[in-house]
């Protein structure tokens, strides 16, 4: 399931993370990756400092605003985001993000990634985000702001960007539902229950039937 925000965030945390990167504070974005990725990574991301830790809160402040979401992500964690940038020259290619990341002395998977473009699209050319899914290619560049969510198993890359400076802020979740595929019915049936709840009463058997499968499908698929 691909999600895609155009409203992610608001402009006050839009502009506080923009205001994070500074050029002097940039290093060669290989050094946070490691074996084959290296050779097609060319950006420049946000040494890991306090900053980190307040786009996190950003970040999580963001999901929670978005009404809908936390009910289509299903988060047990939210890991430390990247802040990154591509000037003319830079791209990301073709590559599979890590299975998991540490945090704390604890090991995570890395179920869902997300993207969050910082830059208005008009002010540079190329830099979008491309997934290969099994129906072929989805390719995003969204507004400041705008954010996609989409299941980490995908090979995907970043298009060199030939005009201007592409900023973005990416992070992964942990989500407490593994599979991508179960992820989306159970979303579904959350959606269908809203509508219900406006359509029967509580003790409508068809309602409380939907609330049983919705809730015995959790527990079947619930992560320990």
């Amino acid at each position: 399931m691909f999600i895609t925000e155009h409203n992610f965030m608001n402009p006050s945390q839009l502009e506080e993370l923009r205001g994070f990167i500074a050029e002097t504070d940039l290093r060669d974005g290989a050094v946070t990756t490691g074996g084959q990725i290296v050779e097609v990574k060319n950006n420049r991301e946000l040494t890991p400092d306090e900053r980190t830790e307040r786009a996190r809160e950003l970040v999580l402040e963001a999901c929670n605003n978005v009404t809908y979401l936390p009910h289509a992500l299903l988060p047990r964690t939210v890991g430390f985001p990247i802040l990154s940038v591509y000037t003319p020259g830079m791209f990301y290619g073709k590559h599979t993000d890590s299975a998991f990341w540490k945090d704390d002395q604890q090991t995570h998977r890395s179920d869902i990634s997300c993207t969050i473009f910082l830059d208005d699209p008009t002010t540079y050319d190329g830099g979008e985000l491309v997934i290969d899914t099994e129906y072929g290619q989805s390719t995003f560049k969204l507004p400041a702001g705008g954010a996609v969510f989409y299941p980490t198993l995908f090979i995907h890359q970043v298009k060199e960007v030939t005009r201007g400076s592409r900023r973005a802020c990416v992070f992964w979740i942990e989500s407490l539902i593994r599979d991508p595929a179960r992820r989306s019915i159970l979303f579904d049936l959350t959606k269908i229950g809203n509508w219900a709840a406006q359509m029967a009463p509580a003790d409508a058997p068809p309602r409380q039937d939907l609330t049983r499968v919705h809730e015995n499908l959790y527990r079947m698929w619930l992560e320990n």
